[in-house]
């Protein structure tokens, strides 16, 4: 029976196979354990499982020296980004100072920018002026309700360009508020506006000869009659139209306007715009009062045209009447034949010369006195109606900047970025 010990030997292998497969397995388990709960102990609320750390953001554009953009990063303990959505909050202040009182909330910039990583909150303060200031970026619980403060960062950073403001809260010089005197004058200027435009236009119509001849009798006849009193309204609306507007100009502007001699220098207009949308809404200020005064001084050729061609039509009125007056009194005789025999007859010299009457004369060297080309005048009413419509372009794009640089006012106070 020398084969017998075989069958026991291989179930003894077979078991000791086993035994091992079983202990190296439970080997495995144990020391991958240790790992796998080393690597599932992320737990958002716990201040020690998470880094934070503060840095002024790298942009390409800013809006204004006196706005300063930070990040607060925001990492796991092992440098990987976060899963949770932290209450990120930024407050700032000059050394020695208390920080601001309402936090600035911020956001992750991961969901504006794919490219940029969970974890990243980005926000902005608004500096009073230049100096030091130290900005802090204080980490909440992800929740919404009852947040505790996990950890904060703090930086200190020399800020050299920025320009002093008056308040600390608010960046610009104008206040929200309504009065009803100045939205009286508003309208009173948009009225005087308006009115001096079609004033214009009327001595447009008077000036053009093409225009004249396009009107009605009784209409040619009463806009000359009423022409003086037509042009002396105009520049009254004119002088109301530009005193309401340098007095809105002092008063309505979204910051305070640099207009006067003291005030318009190149070191101040620098440092106004600097500011929020200054420097696009005083250039289209100023490109708007330069349209107008453009506008009128074209309107003063079409006022001087106007008149001109109201005297030249009173003048062949009066010299048609003379001719008249000549024919049936005293000036025209006829001879037996029936002819005309003029008595006021200037007869050139010379055989074969020719007869021509004073009132003729009269009315050839009145009628051949020089005006402005119609080519000129055409011009100016042009100028009129592309300046009206220009106008029209920069106050649409005056209101959209005034409301853009409120809306920015108000995210800053209520934000608690300055």
């Amino acid at each position: 029976m020398a084969g017998s010990p075989q069958p026991r030997a291989g179930w003894v292998r077979g078991w000791s196979l086993v035994a091992a497969v079983f202990v190296l397995l439970l080997t495995g388990s144990l020391l991958a354990a240790p790992a796998a709960t080393a690597a599932g102990t992320y737990d958002p609320y716990d201040p020690n499982q998470i880094k934070v750390s503060i840095k002024r953001a790298n942009l390409d554009h800013v809006v204004s020296p006196n706005y300063i953009t930070m990040d607060i990063i925001v990492v796991k303990a092992d440098g990987t980004p976060p899963t949770a959505n932290y209450g990120v909050f930024l407050t700032f202040n000059q050394p020695g100072k208390e920080p601001t009182d309402n936090p600035a909330n911020c956001q992750q910039e991961h969901y504006n920018s794919p490219e940029v990583p969970l974890g990243l909150y980005r926000c902005t303060g608004i500096v009073s002026g230049p100096g030091l200031w130290e900005f802090h970026g204080t980490v909440n619980q992800p929740a919404i309700q009852y947040q505790k403060q996990l950890k904060t960062v703090s930086v200190t950073l020399p800020i050299k360009d920025a320009v002093k403001l008056r308040c600390e809260s608010c960046g610009l010089q104008y206040i929200v508020q309504g009065k009803t005197f100045e939205v009286f004058l508003l309208q009173f200027h948009v009225a005087m506006a308006g009115l001096w435009l079609l004033l214009a236009a009327s001595m447009a119509f008077l000036a053009i000869p093409r225009l004249r001849r396009s009107m009605s009798v009784l209409t040619l006849h009463t806009l000359e009659v009423r022409r003086g009193f037509l042009t002396s309204l105009m520049w009254t609306t004119f002088a109301g139209t530009l005193g309401t507007g340098l007095y809105l100009l002092g008063t309505q502007t979204a910051y305070k306007a640099p207009y006067s001699t003291n005030e318009f220098s190149h070191k101040k207009w620098q440092a106004i715009t600097r500011l929020p949308y200054a420097s696009e809404y005083f250039y289209v200020l100023y490109t708007k009062i330069f349209i107008f005064l453009v506008m009128a001084a074209f309107s003063v050729i079409l006022m001087m045209e106007a008149a001109r061609q109201a005297q030249l039509a009173q003048d062949t009125d009066d010299l048609e009447r003379d001719d008249d007056d000549d024919m049936w009194s005293h000036g025209v005789h006829f001879d037996e034949d029936g002819h005309i025999l003029h008595d006021d007859v200037a007869v050139a010299s010379g055989a074969g010369g020719s007869v021509a009457t004073a009132p003729v004369q009269a009315r050839r060297r009145t009628t051949g006195s020089l005006g402005v080309s119609p080519r000129t005048l055409w011009v100016a009413a042009g100028v009129l109606l592309g300046g009206a419509a220009s106008i029209g372009v920069c106050v649409t794009l005056l209101k959209y900047l005034h409301e853009l640089i409120e809306s920015t006012v108000a995210a800053t106070v209520l934000g608690g970025g300055g």
